[in-house]
């Protein structure tokens, strides 16, 4: 957890690595109990915007975690840092592939993992190539959501943070649309580490991303009918910047690209709402938990960039406090690791 790493003398990337991490958690947790919602929904029962963790109905998704606990979300997010780092930053599809099984069948929160990842413990493929007949897989943001540590150990360079999301995506969603998802988050926290306070500077990025993990999806994957990403950043970026008001860009994020658990609709609201915050972590996951649909998703997405791009600027420490007694994953033992890897790989 983060017991002990106040008084840690780090530099900036580590800071900004732990931010990424912790941030994204923290939207996990903070979205987990608004999942499914809609934004009328939320705003009839929160006010507009959910700022603190809140309980579980009992028959709701992810019912059985306490207020603050993340979901499969933040724990395979932190399975990819962990085979990224048992590796020395070059793993492969094939060793990811294993630690991804592994992980199916021994977290406590495998139960929640959504359907295409799910199917890797039954994964054969069928159909002709370069067309997949079952449609519903590999189309959804299970891989967006666990991708930032491909960016956290590419600082500044967005190609090879790709690479690395194309590898995320491979044995569970393995299609054009998932790696341009994935492809945006990846591009965008590898920026958004060495950026000097240039917003524009990681949407751009988020953008170039997509259409690099696109074209490595096309190429080594499965064509699917979806929207392109790239096109829909374009769409939640401008609906991001049409109002002053974080809870109006919401409903036109949400009412522009949708925030379904679609690749093509979530990953690109996500990049909306880290603009419509301006980047600043905690109204980003606040937003994220807020905008309804995927929003343990959002939250955490938006919460991984705003935490790559501003650290842990702004976030409450009392909100940190119990999201840290409600939780046993050491995000900051995984920092120190990532910031080590990033740190050989750009030497």
């Amino acid at each position: 957890m983060l017991k002990g790493t106040s008084c840690m003398d780090r530099d900036p990337l580590y800071e900004r690595i732990l931010g990424c991490l912790l941030v994204a958690a923290l939207g996990d947790a903070l979205g987990a109990p608004t999942e499914g919602c809609s934004r009328a929904d939320i705003m009839r029962r929160y006010g507009g915007l959910v700022r603190d963790f809140q309980p579980r109905a009992a028959d709701a998704w992810a019912a059985g975690l306490r207020p603050g606990e993340v979901t499969d979300d933040t724990s395979q997010l932190l399975a990819f840092a962990r085979a990224l780092i048992a590796c020395d930053g070059e793993l492969d599809a094939g060793r990811w592939s294993v630690a991804l099984r592994d992980w199916l069948l021994t977290s406590p929160k495998a139960r929640l993992a959504g359907p295409s990842t799910k199917r890797l413990l039954d994964s054969e493929q069928d159909g002709p190539s370069g067309w997949r007949n079952d449609a519903r897989v590999g189309v959804t943001n299970g891989a967006a959501m666990r991708v930032a540590p491909a960016g956290l150990v590419c600082p500044g360079d967005i190609e090879r943070a790709v690479r690395l999301a194309w590898v995320c995506c491979q044995p569970t969603h393995d299609t054009q649309v998932a790696a341009a998802a994935a492809g945006a988050i990846a591009g965008g926290i590898a920026i958004a580490l060495t950026s000097q306070g240039e917003l524009g500077a990681v949407v751009d990025a988020c953008r170039r991303g997509a259409q690099l993990g696109e074209a490595l999806g096309a190429r080594g994957g499965w064509w699917v009918p979806a929207p392109r990403v790239a096109d829909q950043i374009e769409l939640a970026v401008s609906a991001a910047g049409e109002t002053a008001s974080l809870e109006a860009a919401l409903t036109r994020i949400a009412a522009r690209v949708g925030t379904s658990g679609l690749a093509a609709e979530s990953v690109p609201a996500a990049i909306g709402v880290f603009v419509a915050a301006r980047g600043w972590p905690y109204d980003a996951i606040v937003a994220g938990a807020s905008i309804g649909g995927d929003c343990d998703t959002i939250a955490s997405m938006a919460g991984a960039l705003a935490g790559a791009f501003r650290g842990l600027e702004g976030i409450p420490a009392d909100l940190v406090a119990r999201f840290d007694a409600a939780n046993d994953e050491d995000l900051a033992g995984v920092a120190v690791m990532l910031h080590e890897l990033a740190r050989r790989r750009t030497t």
